[in-house]
């Protein structure tokens, strides 16, 4: 999982694959992050 956030607008999205560009609320590229799943089923 990567996780897309912004720290000056506190936008934040979960996603499968990088999204590439993926813009935030206030207009500047989001910082992404890969996450390791930790789901248990």
């Amino acid at each position: 999982m990567f996780r897309f956030f912004c720290e000056q607008c506190g936008f934040e999205i979960w996603s499968i694959e990088v999204i590439p560009k993926l813009k935030c609320h206030c207009g500047i590229y989001s910082q992404c992050e890969e996450k390791e799943c930790g789901i248990d089923e």
